[in-house]
């Protein structure tokens, strides 16, 4: 038995100095790790910088222009150009004749055969009758009022007096009916600026003038409709040639060539400007981008470039070497680690069985036994905080959600702990309310709570009471531990759950520990999706653990 106890002895020892050493390997392995990578950022980093930046200075772009052939787009020009004149003149024509049948129309029946003969003529939208004399009213009749647009009003307006509204369109008064002599104009064109609507005015008799009110979109629309399968044939050439062409009608209405405008100015421009519209063919030169580069500059970058990567290259092999000796060192310490775990096992195990086999030893046989038994579940839970922070310095801490009842979880905590805790005289409180399944991980929550409860039994146990707490509101598990000891320093309470740390030594004088248990419950709980904190407390200390769970 003085050898099995001197044994569990050393384990404890090991232990405690597996901490440290794995404390003092795992600083070394980190700082090599971030020394590896800074390098490596600053050797890649660097150097394609300066490579990067000498490109970038040495080159330049050249746009290179590429004059087009343009011969078939002057002879399409031209044949549109005569075509349009033609029908300008035709469509002039057909008004004079409608102008012709408004001076004769002093009846309903001539009114109506006006209107009438307006209605065949595209773009016509009303008749305005203007009189020389002010005092007669102005008369009109509507051929076409397009849909949905509200047609202008044609006014007739003095220099004098002039105020149109400005979806109006005015003729003036004094080029219409002069006030002495004869008219300089039996006839003119009002063309819109930035409307649809243009006006034609024909003088009908010395003191009254005929004015009609067209829609140039469609007239526009009309004429191009007609010119379709002329413009096929005139156009021809130049889509046989290829090139960037585009052939418009009025209001940048797509006829032929490109329906996609580049979006620089063209190269070339032919209008072709009537009153019934104007037609126009856009050309666009090629533009060939050729990029060269400065061979001064790009020289100088290239070798500043290969003496930095030279340089980094190697610093990044000398900490290459200083991160293969960490991590050797590292590895080392996790296999010690687990290699712990063994042996305890194996000495809780044989205790049981050798505790089943003495029931007819003497109690104080019994008793030691029970002593190594407690040391043993001590040094497992030592080992099991060193294995848990190890993982967790690894980036392999994992959370294991499963069916559990905190309660029974807890009491089994509680169970393990009291022969240690009366031994040391400290009273159990149980207030536990959470008796339904819930799911969560168990076995995080019990070393939460196994390790709050060894830190009752090391640094509080002269307040003699320790008392846990546990509910449920919603999905929210609280769990409070509460004891009576010397209670802890409000410029200590985060501070404590940093691996490693003491807050006041006359508190910890006497007890062992690694520093461990509230670094590593404070991470399971978080893990957990809750925290782990110190709450107020009148005497003593109070840990509080959320965590949401499920049901």
């Amino acid at each position: 038995m003085p050898a099995l106890c001197r044994q569990n002895n050393k384990s404890l020892e090991a232990a405690i100095n597996v901490v440290w050493l794995d404390r003092i390997t795992r600083l070394w392995h980190n700082q090599a790790m971030r020394l590896y990578h800074l390098n490596f950022i600053l050797i890649i980093g660097t150097t394609a910088a300066v490579l990067g930046a000498g490109i970038i200075l040495s080159r330049k772009e050249i746009d290179e222009r590429v004059p087009v052939d343009r011969s078939f787009v002057r002879e399409c020009a031209m044949e549109l150009n005569n075509e349009l004149v033609r029908l300008d003149n035709i469509y002039h024509n057909d008004l004079l004749q409608l102008t012709a049948l408004g001076a004769a129309a002093t009846n309903a029946p001539k009114r109506k055969e006006l209107k009438d003969a307006g209605s065949f003529l595209a773009g016509v939208c009303r008749y305005d009758f203007f009189f020389k004399n002010s005092g007669i009213a102005p008369e009109y009749i509507i051929i076409d009022s397009p849909a949905g647009i509200i047609s202008p009003e044609v006014v007739l307006q003095s220099s004098d007096n002039y105020i149109v509204f400005p979806n109006d369109i005015a003729l003036n008064r004094e080029q219409l009916f002069p006030k002495s002599g004869k008219p300089e104009q039996n006839e003119g064109w009002v063309l819109p600026r930035n409307g649809r609507f243009a006006v034609f005015w024909s003088r009908l008799t010395e003191n009254t003038v005929l004015a009609f009110l067209l829609d140039m979109q469609k007239i526009g629309r009309a004429a191009s409709d007609y010119l379709k399968p002329k413009i096929a044939v005139w156009y021809a050439p130049i889509r046989a040639g290829g090139g960037l062409h585009r052939l418009e009608g009025p209001g940048g209405a797509f006829l032929a060539g490109i329906e996609r405008v580049p979006k620089r100015e063209p190269d070339f421009i032919v209008p072709m400007p009537t009153h019934i519209g104007t037609w126009q063919i856009l050309s666009w030169d090629t533009h060939k981008p050729r990029v060269v580069y400065d061979p001064v500059r790009l020289a100088v970058s290239g070798t500043l470039s290969v003496i930095l990567f030279a340089f980094g290259l190697i610093l990044f092999l000398q900490q290459r070497r200083a991160q293969k000796t960490a991590a050797q060192r590292v590895s080392f310490v996790n296999r010690v680690s687990h290699e712990l775990g063994t042996p305890l096992t194996n000495m809780l195990l044989n205790l049981e069985l050798g505790m089943e086999a003495m029931q007819e030893q003497p109690k104080a046989v019994r008793h030691r036994f029970n002593l190594v038994a407690e040391e043993t579940r001590r040094l497992a839970r030592l080992v099991r905080n060193v294995l848990t922070f190890s993982r967790r310095e690894r980036g392999k801490l994992k959370i294991n959600p499963v069916s559990c009842v905190p309660d029974e979880v807890i009491d089994d905590v509680l169970c393990q702990f009291e022969p240690s805790l009366a031994r040391a005289g400290i009273a159990v409180e149980r207030r536990l309310s959470t008796s339904e399944t819930i799911i969560c991980d168990a076995d995080a929550l019990a070393q939460i709570v196994s390790n709050l409860v060894s830190n009752v039994e090391k640094y509080a146990a002269t307040g003699k009471w320790l008392c846990v707490e546990s509910f449920l509101h919603g999905s929210l598990l609280t769990i409070r531990v509460a004891d009576k000891g010397p209670g802890i320093p409000l410029q200590g309470r985060e501070r404590m759950f940093h691996p490693f740390e003491r807050i006041d030594n006359a508190i910890h004088n006497g007890a062992t520990g690694a520093g461990l248990g509230l670094a590593i419950a404070r991470d399971l709980a978080r893990m957990m999706g809750g925290n782990l904190i110190v709450i107020d407390a009148d005497k003593g200390a109070v840990f509080e653990l959320k965590v949401p769970v499920n049901k």
